[in-house]
């Protein structure tokens, strides 16, 4: 080479994987389960882009452990289900504690049917917990959301799948509901989220 002369090499970048690393680099755990939290899944939503899965995931009739366990007991069974679900975790699925009972996933490159194995998975590791007389269940909702899509942002994508977990309890709890895109909009266009959302809340878990 000739003094004086610079040579740049440029190699592809794998963007996907620029995401991913992207949405590791500021991450906050939850003490109790070791999942990341929810001020974590917000920093997600604000740097993530592409096609995702949503699942909001709830545990169904949690206060009776606490009120025939007790407290401590609860923490633990929760403590136990965030074990399990870091372990189902992987490069496609993050998982995120809510609050309380409440746990929320999102996918990264799944497609529809691995997702759906993805939630059955989780739903059958929540029943693997094993209590004196209690049954361990949860109910969830899974929304899907493609990137570009002008009707609702990924951050209404978590309270839309908040409204399939509560759909899911409506029908009988342990049950999964899954709303697609077509029905998402649907939904968005009836009025605003928190107040359908809330709708639902009122009528009782």
């Amino acid at each position: 080479f000739d003094r004086g002369v610079s040579v740049i090499l440029f190699t592809p970048i794998d963007l996907k994987k620029v995401n991913l690393e992207m949405l590791y680099f500021e991450s906050y755990k939850d003490s109790l389960t070791g999942l990341f939290n929810y001020n974590t899944l917000q920093l997600h939503l604000n740097k993530t882009y592409g096609d995702h899965f949503f699942g909001f995931i709830d545990l169904d009739h949690f206060k009776k452990i606490n009120d025939t366990y007790g407290h401590t007991k609860g923490d633990e069974v929760l403590a136990k289900i965030g074990k399990k679900l870091i372990e189902i975790a992987d490069k496609n699925v993050i998982m995120y504690r809510k609050s309380g009972d409440e746990f929320i996933f999102m996918t990264i490159n799944l497609s529809y049917d691995e997702t759906m194995a993805l939630v059955k998975k989780i739903q059958n590791v929540i029943r693997s917990i094993k209590l004196p007389v209690l049954k361990s269940n949860c109910s969830i909702g899974v929304v899907e959301y493609k990137d570009g899509n002008s009707t609702y942002s990924v951050f209404d994508a978590i309270t839309l799948a908040d409204i399939a977990m509560y759909m899911s309890k409506k029908a009988g709890r342990g049950n999964i509901t899954y709303i697609d895109e077509n029905e998402a909009k649907n939904i968005v266009a009836f009025g605003p989220l928190e107040e359908t959302l809330n709708s639902l809340k009122s009528k009782g878990r």
